[in-house]
Parts: structure tokens; sequence; C-alpha cells
């Protein structure tokens, strides 16, 4: 079986729209030779994304903005919380700085949790 992804991310696992085929149909259109998949069924992509938010969350190292996009906001809020409230107190220093200007960590600079949250308000 064939996974074809919209989007590669190596050095974290995000919940992708895919498209999964069995051979020779995978093959096909890894060489170019087959171009259109039909499907005559939707799929319950809120659905997948509740299961990974509430059942993964840890494990694959969801991102809240993520989730956020696709169940608004309310969706996210006591997950947020939870996240800070489990941080430990050198990293709630780091989100204090943060908010007054620091962008000295990796994670202040990039997409992350804790940027989600001191960005959003959702921290303490």
């Amino acid at each position: 079986m064939c996974v074809i992804l919209n989007n590669i991310i190596f050095e974290e696992v995000m919940f992708l729209k895919a498209l999964s085929l069995t051979q020779p149909y995978a093959e096909l259109i890894k060489n170019g030779v087959k171009s259109i998949e039909n499907r005559s069924w939707k799929t319950d992509f809120v659905r997948a994304i509740k299961r990974l938010f509430n059942e993964h969350f840890e494990k694959y190292n969801v991102h809240l903005d993520f989730v956020a996009d696709i169940l608004g906001a309310d969706a996210i809020k006591e997950k947020a919380k939870e996240f800070y409230d489990n941080l430990s107190e050198a990293n709630k220093r780091q989100m204090i700085d943060y908010k007054n200007g620091d962008r000295s960590k990796s994670w202040m600079i990039n997409r992350s949790n804790l940027k989600y949250i001191a960005d959003n308000g959702l921290g303490g």
C-alpha cells in the first residue's frame, strides 16, 4: 500500500489529507502514468481531526493552531490550558520573556504550541 500526501513534514507527525492506494495504482500514479483517481465516497476529515486531537495529541505532537483552524478556537482552549498548566517553571518564564519581546529560543520563532498559546493569550 502507498500513501500519497499533499505535504511532507519530517521532524514531526501532522495530520494530512491523504489518499490510500493499492498496487498497481500507486505505482502508476508515482510514475505519472495515471493522473486521476476517482472516489465515490466522502471522507470524514473533521471526525479524524477530533480523534487525532483527543486520543493522540502527545504521541503525534499535534499543533493547536492546526486543530483550531479545522475545529475552531473554542475546541482547543481546554487542551491549551492543560498544556500550559503542565509546563515547567522554566518554560513558563520563557513564555513571559517571549511576551516581552524575547526571541532567543527556537520555539519563539518557529511554529509551536508554546508560541500559539502565548500569541493567543491562552496561558496563565
